[in-house]
C-alpha cells in the first residue's frame, strides 16, 4: 500500500510529492522527479505526535526528510519499528487524557510545593553552615542601628538590671563552641511589646517589656538560651537565604528583579516582624532545654514565661509581639517544657 508524502532532500526548501511504500526493514520513496530511493527502518527518525496536530514528519539520512498527515504512514512504519515510539506513544496518549493531564497537574504542583516547603530550606541549611560564622557578622552590620531608627526606642531599664543580666548572658555564651560573636542589648519595644531575637550578627535584643514580665533571672535565662539556639543553628542566615532563593525563583518566572533588591532593602525590619518556620523554634526550644537541664535551672521556668506571653496576648489584642503567635503550636510548645519539668 502506497502512502502520499512530500520529500525534502535536506539541501533545499523545495518539496516533491512522492508515494512512500513500506516493506520489511526498508521504505521506498517514488516519484517522476525524485525517481525512487530507499532507506532502512533502522535509520529512520520518527517525530513525536504532538496534540491535534496532524502532520507528521519522518526524518531520513543525509537531513532528508518526509512529511504527511495522519498516522497510517507512522503505523506502517512502527510495525516493522515497534519500540521505537513506545515513550512518545505514552506522552500523547497523556496529552489527550485529562485524566492524566489532571493526574501531571498534581504532580507537578506537588514537586514546586515540596520544593520551597522542604528543597530550600534543605539547601539553605547546607549553605550557611558550609559559610563562616563571620558571614553573619558582616551580614548583620548597622542592622541594629536601622531597627533603632525606625523600631526601638532607648532602653529604660537601670545600669544594675543590665549589668545583671548581661553576666548571666556573659556565662552562657562562654560554653558556646564555634567563632560567634554574642552580644546582648535592651532596648523599648514600643509596639513590638515582649520580645527577644537574635541578629544575624550574633546581638541578641530583648525589650525591657520581656524583661518587665519575667518574675526572676531565670526566666530570662531561658529565653536568652532559646535565643542563643538561633544564633548557634544559624537560623537569620537560613531565613535570609530561603527569602532570597524564593525570591530569585519568583523573579525567573516574573522577570521582576525588584523583588530580590526591595528584599535587601527591607532585610533588618523582616528580621523583626517575621516568624521563624517551626522547625527552627523547635531547634532553639531543644537548645534552651539542653541548657536548662545541663545547669540544673526547670524547664517550668520557660513554660512559665511563654504562658504569660500567651495570656498577655490574649487580655491586650493590640499587643503586636512577634516572640509567639496564639497558634496552637505555642501551646504544645509550653506543653514540651512542662513534660519536661515533670520528667526531671
Amino acid at each position: 500500500m502506497a502512502f502520499d508524502a512530500d520529500f525534502f532532500d535536506g539541501k533545499s526548501s523545495k518539496k516533491s510529492a512522492v508515494q512512500v511504500t513500506v516493506y520489511p526493514g526498508i521504505i521506498e520513496l517514488t516519484s517522476a522527479e525524485v525517481g525512487r530511493r530507499q532507506f532502512a527502518i533502522k535509520a529512520l527518525v520518527i517525530s513525536p505526535r504532538i496534540g491535534k496536530i496532524s502532520k507528521r514528519v519522518i526524518r531520513l539520512p543525509e537531513d532528508a526528510s518526509i512529511e504527511f498527515d495522519g498516522d497510517e504512514l507512522i503505523n506502517a512504519v512502527l510495525q516493522q519499528k515497534p519500540s521505537h515510539m513506545g515513550f512518545h506513544s505514552i506522552a500523547y496518549m497523556m496529552e489527550n487524557s485529562w485524566r492524566w493531564i489532571f493526574i501531571t497537574t498534581v504532580v507537578c504542583l506537588g514537586f514546586v510545593y515540596s520544593f520551597f516547603v522542604f528543597g530550600i530550606p534543605s539547601i539553605a541549611r547546607h549553605v550557611a553552615y558550609s559559610m563562616p560564622v563571620e558571614t553573619d557578622r558582616s551580614l548583620g552590620l548597622g542592622t541594629l542601628k536601622t531597627l533603632d531608627r525606625v523600631v526601638f526606642s532607648p532602653t529604660s531599664l537601670s545600669e544594675q538590671i543590665q549589668q545583671r543580666l548581661r553576666d548571666r548572658f556573659a556565662k552562657m555564651t562562654a560554653e558556646v563552641k564555634g567563632d560567634f560573636h554574642f552580644k546582648l542589648a535592651f532596648r523599648r519595644g514600643g509596639n513590638i511589646g515582649p520580645n527577644a531575637f537574635a541578629l544575624l550578627s550574633g546581638i541578641i535584643v530583648m525589650t525591657d517589656e520581656m524583661v518587665e514580665l519575667s518574675k526572676n533571672d531565670d526566666e530570662i535565662v531561658a529565653i536568652l538560651a532559646h535565643e542563643i539556639g538561633h544564633v548557634v543553628h544559624r537560623h537569620s542566615l537560613r531565613t535570609v537565604i530561603q527569602n532570597s532563593a524564593t525570591g530569585i525563583i519568583i523573579a525567573l518566572f516574573l522577570g521582576d528583579a525588584s523583588a530580590v533588591s526591595s528584599l535587601a532593602a527591607s532585610l533588618p525590619t523582616v528580621l523583626v516582624h517575621s516568624k521563624y518556620s517551626r522547625d527552627f523554634e523547635s531547634e532553639a526550644d531543644d537548645y534552651a532545654l539542653v541548657y536548662l537541664r545541663s545547669h540544673q535551672i526547670s524547664p517550668l521556668v520557660f513554660a512559665n514565661i511563654m504562658q504569660r506571653l500567651v495570656e498577655k496576648m490574649g487580655a491586650d489584642m493590640n499587643n503586636k509581639t512577634d516572640f509567639l503567635s496564639s497558634h496552637p503550636a505555642t501551646i504544645k510548645r509550653i506543653e514540651k517544657f512542662k513534660q519536661a519539668a515533670q520528667a526531671g
